[in-house]
């Protein structure tokens, strides 16, 4: 059997020397992904949580964000424990790794910044009977 291709003004056609045209093939729809399932899932459950949250009378709050700067880096804090020759700017004790706490001059709670000359080298009972107040303001009690 012998199949030929040949054009019309409407399209391709298959031709057969024997039988004439052919007829074109049926096209069957391909069974539903199992992803169709998900997908419509999702698209419902989000549906939803839009509704729930445009309707919402009271919008939940975002907790605030107490700092906005980043923490201090450990290079900075080696290089405040060498500037300060490793005691306390406050009582004059010897502190060791372990034992330091990076305070500063002007406390965060009162606009500080972790820039190193804010940063200060304490012992542990320095800074924190400091708590918020600024180095000047402890220095004065």
């Amino acid at each position: 059997m012998l199949i030929t291709e040949y054009s019309v003004s409407s399209g391709r056609q298959l031709y057969c020397a024997q039988s004439g045209p052919l007829a074109p093939p049926r096209l069957v729809a391909a069974p539903p992904s199992p992803w169709t399932a998900l997908l419509a899932a999702g698209l419902v459950l989000g549906t939803c949580w839009a509704l729930g949250t445009l309707l919402d009378p009271e919008p939940a709050r975002r907790p605030r964000r107490r700092y906005t700067s980043e923490p201090v880096s450990i290079s900075e804090k080696e290089y405040v424990s060498i500037r300060d020759g490793w005691r306390c700017t406050y009582c004059g004790r010897r502190v060791t790794r372990r034992t330091r706490h990076i305070d500063h001059s002007v406390s965060r709670a009162n606009g500080g910044t972790n820039h190193l000359n804010n940063l200060r080298l304490s012992c542990p009972p320095c800074n924190l009977s400091k708590g918020p107040l600024n180095s000047r303001e402890f220095t004065n009690r």
